[in-house]
């Protein structure tokens, strides 16, 4: 599975250096296989696929410069030009599984924010994750936009874990043009390109995420450890937020995001002090009354 280059190549200066990622990763527990593709429906599913070959190692990643179907959570389109961004599927079997799965969201997010200050440190302070698995980038959380989303997606055998697949998308080089635009409930996408003004190396970038998962995931990581690292990095807590919730419970509260439950739930104050839990819905932090 490990993508083969003859001694003559050398990538395009915009494309994943591969023969250069291997170097940097040596034998890190994650991105020791690749998977790669120039275009891609989506590596989610692709991921899935090698997932269920008992040869393939946990840690195994598939990485494209390209998806024409990338998708993100609740089947929202991902859309990035062409070796522009990180577009990576990760396989987690154990060991390489959080002794709580429900983490998995949770130690993704870390990696990333550690990942981006890693490879740019000018972005040290300005990078956040919001409820439940969005990284904001920018000046404040309020005013922040998206750079980066996860996606988990699980396969069981009867009740126990089988494998996951974790979708990472990081914009990283797009221009303010070339940022997709979003409806008015969404968040404003961003890249470190737009904020810092200059480009980014990708290849370095998706080293940097390689070894950051490989340390979330790794066996001896604790749950409190996880939990602590990921509340430390939250936003969405103790500031004003609208959630919105879908399907037979839809609706529209506002409160205070005032904290998380050790599986990832958002717990939220209402105005009357009724305090209300939530494992799933879309949530916008919004400014103080």
């Amino acid at each position: 599975m490990k993508h083969a280059l003859g001694p003559e190549h050398v990538p395009p200066p915009d494309e994943l250096d591969l023969e250069r990622l291997a170097a940097l990763l040596g034998e890190c527990a994650v991105g020791h296989t690749l998977d790669y593709h120039r275009t891609i429906a989506s590596v989610m599913p692709r991921a899935h696929e090698l997932a269920d070959l008992r040869a393939t190692r946990a840690g195994a990643i598939v990485i494209c410069e390209e998806q024409s179907a990338g998708r993100g959570r609740a089947a929202r389109q991902w859309h990035a030009a062409y070796a522009s961004s990180l577009l990576v599927a990760c396989i987690l079997k154990p060991p390489l599984v959080p002794h709580n799965p429900a983490q998995i969201p949770m130690a993704a997010g870390i990696a990333v924010v550690h990942a981006l200050i890693e490879t740019a440190p000018a972005l040290t302070d300005h990078v956040w994750l919001k409820w439940p698995n969005d990284v904001l980038l920018g000046a404040g959380p309020s005013a922040a936009g998206k750079v980066a989303g996860i996606l988990v997606e699980a396969a069981f055998a009867g009740d126990a874990l089988d494998h996951a697949v974790l979708g990472i998308g990081v914009n990283v080089n797009q221009t303010q043009a070339e940022l997709p635009a979003v409806d008015d409930l969404a968040l404003s996408p961003a890249s470190p390109r737009q904020y810092l003004g200059k480009a980014i190396d990708r290849t370095e970038l998706l080293a940097a995420l390689c070894r950051s998962l490989a340390t979330q995931f790794a066996s001896d990581r604790a749950p409190d450890e996880i939990l602590h690292d990921w509340r430390t990095l939250l936003a969405t807590l103790g500031r004003p937020v609208i959630v919105r919730t879908q399907g037979d419970t839809a609706g529209e509260i506002t409160g205070i995001a005032i904290d998380v439950t050790p599986s990832g739930d958002l717990v939220v104050e209402d105005a009357c002090g009724r305090r209300r839990v939530f494992s799933a819905a879309d949530v916008s932090l919004r400014s103080a009354p």
